[in-house]
């Protein structure tokens, strides 16, 4: 295997280490994005979304991709482009125009008619809601953080406790390595992430709701994660590309990040209209 500093051996950052080697890199870098804001952030859900545009045309097209990804490259830039000046509305009309051209005109054999520009949906409107959710002037930095804690927790929650208690699996011809234990203990492990940060950066007295939002968040992440997987196993793909030494694709690593951020908007949303 060779690496930034030449041949390693095949054994020395392979399997896990090769994955949380990767995460050390990536992880900071995240954390760093979050806590400045701005157009740091807006550059990493950019770089981000264009990624996964990628290893989604890829996903549903095949080796030939290029319509869907221009079109979904197209939208995406407009879309994160009115969001980085604040016109939250503009990029998600943008969005569904841009669904639309891409749902009608765009087709190939392999992609069934229903997958044309759902990658709007999937990448794009959940990148514009996680900008959005960021730019919140009061708790925004908190509440993203919270966002990206509850799903790293709930990640590594599932893996800790799927391989200590073992198990039932959740669905094998899906996701062989899944059991109802990991899931369980993910979500716990997301909601407690959740109750911390609650009452470290908020007030105690939001502990308990902050514990049942990081229930929602662990629950929508582990889904998105369960989600995904079904998606490549109907297309038989293993990985969306192998961008991320360790863990395949940008796709594949923020599938929960993806629902989870949803969750978290949708919550902020109604928040802010039955708040006051």
């Amino acid at each position: 295997m060779a690496g930034p500093f030449g041949k390693m051996p095949p054994s020395l950052l392979t399997g896990l280490p090769l994955r949380v080697f990767s995460a050390i890199i990536m992880i900071p870098a995240a954390i760093a994005a979050v806590w400045f804001g701005g157009p740091v952030f807006v550059l990493m859900i950019g770089v981000a979304a264009l990624i996964m545009v990628y290893e989604w045309s890829r996903m549903i097209e095949g080796d030939e991709t290029k319509r869907v990804a221009i079109g979904l490259a197209i939208t995406a830039i407009g879309s994160i482009g009115f969001s980085a000046f604040g016109y939250y509305e503009y990029a998600y009309i943008l969005a569904l125009v841009g669904g639309a051209l891409i749902w009608f005109g765009f087709s190939r054999q392999r992609m069934p008619t229903w997958w044309r520009g759902v990658g709007v949906f999937y990448i794009i409107m959940p990148c514009i809601a996680l900008i959005w959710l960021r730019a919140e002037p009061e708790s925004g930095r908190m509440l993203t953080f919270m966002v990206f804690l509850v799903v790293w927790a709930t990640d590594i929650g599932a893996y800790g406790f799927g391989r200590w208690i073992g198990g039932p699996k959740l669905n094998p011809q899906i996701s062989p390595q899944k059991t109802w234990a990991g899931a369980v203990g993910g979500i716990l492990a997301g909601g407690s992430i959740a109750a911390v940060l609650g009452g470290v950066a908020f007030r105690p007295e939001v502990i308990v709701i902050c514990f049942f939002l990081g229930l929602a968040l662990g629950i929508a992440s582990a889904v998105g994660d369960f989600a995904e997987s079904a998606m490549k196993r109907g297309f038989g793909v293993k990985d969306t590309s192998g961008f991320i030494p360790g863990h395949g694709g940008v796709l594949d690593r923020l599938d929960g990040m993806i629902f989870a951020t949803v969750v978290m908007a949708i919550a902020m949303y109604l928040v802010r209209i039955y708040g006051n």
